[in-house]
């Protein structure tokens, strides 16, 4: 067999191939307009997927690195430092974020060893001494609602 002649068949072969894939095409199109009318879009247009979003590179919108990354937790452990014994709901007062939040955060910082408890609701820095006059205060509160 010649190259000419092998090109020949395979000229043949290939447009042969391409007018199959042609009518495989037109029969997509078909079977596509018609589940898009089943699925009550009356445009017949084939049904086209959109590309999975991606999030862009980069940091993290939220920390995830345990107690005490955010900010938030940042701000209250500033005001736990400067009001010592305050109590939760003092301090969403002052924070102006609801109190759910400092529930679920403070006792994380707690175990992290961040703060601890001053009386029953206060709370301090850990390494501040809980022996302050608001300290005595709340604790005398709660022997006192303890003995009624």
């Amino acid at each position: 067999m010649t190259a000419a002649a092998f090109l020949t068949d395979k000229r043949a072969e290939i447009e042969a191939r391409a007018a199959a894939l042609e009518e495989e095409a037109r029969q997509l199109r078909a079977a596509s307009a018609a589940l898009s009318q089943l699925q009550g879009d009356t445009t017949g247009a084939p049904i086209a997927r959109r590309p999975a979003r991606r999030k862009p590179a980069g940091p993290p919108t939220r920390r995830t690195t345990g107690p005490g990354a955010g900010t938030r937790a940042h701000e209250a452990m500033r005001l736990i430092a400067e009001t010592p014994s305050i109590t939760i709901p003092q301090l969403a007062d002052k924070m102006g974020i609801k109190k759910n939040y400092l529930y679920r955060v403070v006792p994380g910082l707690e175990k992290a060893g961040e703060l601890q408890r001053v009386g029953e609701h206060g709370w301090a820095l850990a390494d501040a001494p809980a022996d302050t006059p608001a300290a005595n205060a709340d604790a005398a509160a709660t022997e006192g609602n303890a003995q009624h």
